[in-house]
C-alpha cells in the first residue's frame, strides 16, 4: 500500500493502540497528522501536541479506565469508548475522523449519479433540500 494514510491505519487497531511493544514502531502520530491536513491543520501545533501526548499515554489507560478497553476489538467501538473520557477525547476524535475518511471516490460518484437521476431536465428547479430529502428517502427505503 502506497497510500500515506492507509499504510498507517494499523495504529488505530485496539490491540496496537494499547500495546507497549507497538510503540517501538509508532512512538508518535505526527507523521499521520501531517498527511491529513483537513482533520488537523498543519499549523495547529498545540492540538497536535495534545493528541500526541494522549497517544503516548494510551497504553497505560487500562489501569485508569476500567471499561475493559483491552476486550474491545472493533476500532470504531474502541475509539467511541475513549471519546467519552476526558483523558483521550482529542485522540479519539482524531482517530474516528481519520478512520471515517473515504479512501476512494466511488461513494461520491454514486451519489452524483443518483443526483443526476433525480434532477433531470424536467425537474431542474428542485432545491438542494428537496434533492437531499429524496436521496435520504431512497436510502432509507433500501432493505
Amino acid at each position: 500500500m502506497e497510500d500515506p494514510v492507509l499504510s498507517k491505519l494499523q495504529v488505530f487497531e485496539p490491540a496496537s493502540a494499547l500495546s507497549h511493544n507497538f510503540r517501538s514502531h509508532f512512538p508518535t502520530l505526527m507523521p499521520l497528522m501531517e498527511v491529513v491536513p483537513r482533520i488537523i491543520a498543519p499549523a495547529d501545533y498545540a492540538k497536535k501536541q495534545i493528541i500526541d501526548n494522549q497517544w503516548r499515554t494510551l497504553p497505560n489507560a487500562r489501569a485508569r479506565h476500567p471499561q475493559r478497553l483491552n476486550e474491545i476489538s472493533e476500532p470504531d467501538k474502541f475509539w467511541a469508548q475513549l471519546l467519552k473520557t476526558e483523558d483521550f477525547s482529542e485522540l479519539a476524535h482524531f482517530a474516528l475522523s481519520t478512520l471515517s475518511l473515504p479512501h476512494a471516490n466511488a461513494d461520491c460518484e454514486r451519489v452524483f449519479s443518483k443526483v443526476n437521476l433525480i434532477k433531470t431536465d424536467l425537474r431542474n428547479r428542485l432545491t438542494v433540500e428537496t434533492v437531499n430529502g429524496t436521496l435520504l428517502a431512497a436510502e432509507s427505503a433500501k432493505v
